[in-house]
């Protein structure tokens, strides 16, 4: 039984809605906003690193298990001060600064690559650059919440 679990869904969707508020305002001004997306990335993956740490005895299916590895490495680096994220703007279609794949549309925040000796647990990393490098902030922490969500039933 998970103790205080309403508290801790509660605070774990307050701290993605404010994420995706702060993201959401960035990407609208289409001006990156790092210091804010990093106090509220780094407040959701507090909230998720504690959910996950309270379904310990939880079996996950490979998938679920990869996401979990990933989001606690990224908590992980975190805390350790690490910059998890980068942004993408958009001006005539041309991407600035230029990756690839190019990516059109509008601008938006995604996962860095991290180095695999930024913490001890390399296992960590490998699945953190695995599933989350290159991809969108707030469709990834949208997944790990239903996975979340889905366990704490």
């Amino acid at each position: 039984m998970i103790q205080n679990k309403e508290s801790l869904v509660y605070s774990l969707e307050n701290s993605i809605n404010n994420l995706e508020a702060v993201v959401k305002e960035s990407v609208k001004m289409n001006t990156p906003q790092q210091r804010e997306v990093y106090s509220s990335l780094g407040t959701a993956l507090l909230w998720i690193g504690s959910c996950l740490d309270r379904l310990e005895n939880i079996e996950y299916t490979d998938e679920e298990f990869k996401y979990v590895q990933a989001f606690k490495g990224a908590y992980n680096v975190q805390k350790h001060g690490a910059d998890l994220v980068g942004f993408t703007g958009f001006i005539s279609g041309s991407s600035f600064p230029i990756r690839f794949p190019m990516r059109f549309g509008e601008g938006n925040y995604y996962f860095k690559e991290l180095n695999e000796h930024i913490i001890k647990n390399k296992n960590q990393i490998i699945r953190y650059n695995e599933i989350l490098k290159d991809k969108d902030i707030i469709k990834s922490v949208q997944q790990i919440k239903a996975i979340i969500l889905d366990k704490m039933k």
